[in-house]
């Protein structure tokens, strides 16, 4: 009986196998560094979309009471208001007092926080907004513009992130003296 020699050897060689394990481990490392690229978008685009919707928020919050004022007032934080306003006013940057057709009053403004250069936004002494953002206080404004009979809001609010956005309206109201 003849005993046949092998002569064909199937397999890899030690520099075929890792030159495919080098192609393998590129592949790899490109692939999940464009799936952690995509998560961080995704999260900036997330934050930057949760900062809009809560800016709009407040602002729709604080514009709604203007579009049914017949009477406004405003009075700056180092004057002393009467009643209706808050006996703690120099806790407020800016106030505004409304009136409306039906008699209700309502007083919006922003109230200083704890923290520096920080405010909530307050209808009738109430937060409008939730803890993940304040406004800066030094950036934001509500001035009542009696010739045009207009009330301007301008409100830079920012996130936990330190992330910002810069809000303005102009709102009309009518003026019952007329």
């Amino acid at each position: 009986m003849k005993r046949r020699a092998a002569t064909t050897e199937k397999g890899l060689t030690l520099v075929e196998l890792l030159i495919s394990l080098s192609l393998f481990g590129v592949i790899s490392v490109l692939i999940i560094s464009i799936l952690f690229n995509g998560m961080n978008s995704y999260k900036n685009v997330n934050s930057q979309i949760s900062l809009h919707d809560e800016g709009n928020y407040i602002m729709n919050k604080l514009v709604n009471p203007i579009f049914e004022a017949n009477h406004v007032e405003q009075y700056p934080s180092n004057d002393n208001p009467p009643p209706p306003f808050p006996t703690d006013s120099a806790n407020y940057t800016y106030l505004i007092w409304l009136k409306n057709y039906e008699g209700e009053e309502t007083t919006l403004g922003f109230k200083k926080t704890g923290k520096p250069d920080s405010c909530t936004a307050v209808i009738n002494g109430t937060p409008i907004h939730s803890s993940t953002t304040t406004i800066k206080c030094s950036d934001s404004s509500i001035t009542v513009n009696k010739d045009r009979e207009s009330i301007t809001i301008k409100m830079v609010v920012k996130d936990n992130d330190e992330k910002t956005l810069e809000l303005k309206n102009e709102v009309p109201y009518i003026n019952a003296k007329k």
